[in-house]
């Protein structure tokens, strides 16, 4: 089991300190077997269950989440009219740090107002407290307060997430180039011995086979020799510059690797089947960008642990498997990023399609071949 963080600890300590507080003087003024005093603790034990659930790391549906607020805000509500505390209004500051994780900013504004109703409402017409209109406008304030605080951290992590994104992307795409650009120059250098010196040799045989035939004695053994060498020459040259291009691979897996090594605390599981190799750049390109989608969604929804990456080749191409073992709603739809995966994959002729599940999210990328 999961310790607690250290903001559901802070919270942890309000509760207890209000509830404590809240009972403590409920005995005094109602003694410990009043109904009321019963029903409060109880309401009391609905609001901390469910703080700690609803903002807790485990798989939770959005149903699951609007129900667990909606049984915080009401809970809260009504120990209003179980104890004359007005201090009890704390639990729904609480609930006002929590509300702008799920729900709009507008909407957490327009909602400020109606959850500081009913502290006014009963005790300045149940309770009848003078200045109850105060404490509530004064608590209103404080879960205004809430909501913009929660806000701000909101925009910073997700502006952290972002620059955390951009800086793995980067950093895969600088290894993906600087790989790129030596195979490239190695490529160059091919040619160039093919066009060149392959050429030249070519015509150095030719003429040499043409001297063999036209010399006799020592000179031919001497021009049988050098004919020799040259068409060995030529066959070491060929040789050369065919092992240049079948080793063209672009090593794809290590801008993965360096994609990965930005992100900790999620295990990366990579496979790359003997004899495959990605030779092209744009398909390359195509596969890393269909990675690092894969890899900030799975930050972003699944709470996953682990990735596998699975590379091999088929008949047709290159197949890329990737999958997770986070937690995928029954009801999960293609967002944009998944879109956008799309349409990079079709935009090189290939195919994608996805599944998930409980166990997890799992995206197939087919690729054809392509020869360098």
């Amino acid at each position: 089991m999961k310790s607690l963080t250290i903001e559901q600890l802070v919270a942890t300590l309000t509760w207890s300190l209000v509830s404590g507080s809240a009972v403590y003087f409920g005995i005094q003024r109602f003694g410990f077997d009043h109904w009321r005093l019963h029903l409060s603790m109880l309401l009391m034990g609905f609001i901390l269950l469910a703080f700690l659930r609803v903002t807790s790391h485990k798989p939770l549906s959005n149903a699951g989440r609007y129900a667990l607020l909606a049984v915080h805000l009401v809970s809260a509500f009504g120990l209003y009219w179980l104890l004359p505390f007005n201090h009890l209004a704390i639990f729904v500051v609480l609930w006002s740090a929590v509300v702008p994780y799920f729900l709009p900013w507008h909407w957490c504004v327009r909602l400020s107002p109606l959850v500081a109703a009913p502290l006014w409402l009963s005790f300045g017409y149940y309770w009848e407290q003078q200045n109850a209109w105060l404490s509530a406008l004064l608590f209103w304030t404080f879960n205004l307060f809430a909501m913009a605080m929660s806000r701000a951290l909101i925009r910073e992590a997700d502006a952290r997430q972002q620059a955390d994104e951009l800086n793995r992307e980067l950093l895969a795409t600088q290894s993906l180039l600087e790989t790129a650009t030596r195979q490239g120059e190695r490529l160059r250098i091919a040619r160039n011995i093919h066009d060149l010196l392959g050429h030249h040799l070519t015509a150095l045989c030719i003429n040499l086979q043409v001297a063999q035939h036209k010399t006799s004695g020592e000179a031919q053994q001497q021009v049988s020799r050098c004919y020799s060498l040259a068409k060995l020459l030529l066959s070491d040259v060929r040789e050369a510059v065919s092992d240049i291009r079948e080793n063209a691979d672009l090593k794809w897996q290590n801008a993965i690797e360096v994609m990965f090594a930005q992100v900790p605390m999620l295990k990366l599981d990579l496979q790359v089947t003997p004899h495959t190799e990605v030779n092209d750049l744009g398909q390359a390109e195509t596969l890393l960008r269909c990675v690092q989608e894969s890899l900030t969604n799975t930050l972003r929804h699944s709470q996953a642990s682990q990735m596998w990456l699975i590379l091999t080749q088929t008949a047709e191409g290159l197949a890329l498997t990737i999958k997770d073992d986070g937690h995928c709603p029954a009801n999960w739809q293609e967002g944009n990023g998944l879109t956008g995966m799309r349409e990079r994959v079709g935009a090189v002729g290939g195919t994608i399609s996805f599944s998930g599940d409980a166990q997890g999210f799992v995206t197939q990328i087919n690729l054809p071949e392509c020869t360098v």
